[in-house]
């Protein structure tokens, strides 16, 4: 186990895992749409993935709900002095429950534990308002505009920072 929180673990992802990953990223089918043009992806996607950000020294764990042991998101992070939080996203069951926040902040106290001084996020314009007004009820604020590349698709996108000091 990486890091817990009320109700849940963050541990790393095992080769058992990707089925459940896979499911986590089907259920949330406007972040497919928009961020890599499809409307399902495959366990063999995920896998690719996954190693991807594995190479670029990023850890991809899974987010487990400790009373059934039940996969209820991904959360991919790179710790370091600016720790840059890649990927925090929840089976859509899990979502407007409260989940995302204790999520995010057993993280944050983690990332801050371990020397950070503080976490970027890159949020894609036009995806979703939800998501930028959850990272600015968070402490975030827009650091710059920036265009991310995820696959073949570029994306107009917002860099937003929190100190952590």
């Amino acid at each position: 186990m990486i890091f817990e929180g009320d109700g849940f673990y963050v541990d790393l992802i095992g080769d058992d895992d990707f089925g459940e990953i896979t499911s986590v990223y089907n259920s949330n089918k406007g972040f497919l749409a928009r961020h890599i043009g499809k409307c399902i992806v495959t366990e063999d996607w995920v896998k690719s993935e996954v190693d991807c950000m594995r190479k670029l020294h990023f850890s991809y764990c899974k987010i487990v709900e400790s009373s059934t042991g039940k996969l209820a998101g991904i959360i991919e992070f790179k710790i370091e002095k600016e720790t840059y939080l890649s990927l925090l996203m929840l089976n859509s069951e899990y979502k407007s429950k409260g989940c995302g926040i204790e999520v995010y902040k057993a993280f944050e106290k983690y990332a801050k534990e371990r020397g950070s001084l503080c976490i970027r996020i890159d949020v894609v314009a036009g995806y979703n308002d939800k998501v930028y007004s959850f990272w600015r009820r968070n402490g975030f604020m827009e650091f710059k505009n920036a265009k991310l590349k995820w696959g073949k698709k570029i994306l107009p996108a917002v860099i937003m920072k929190k100190s952590l000091l």
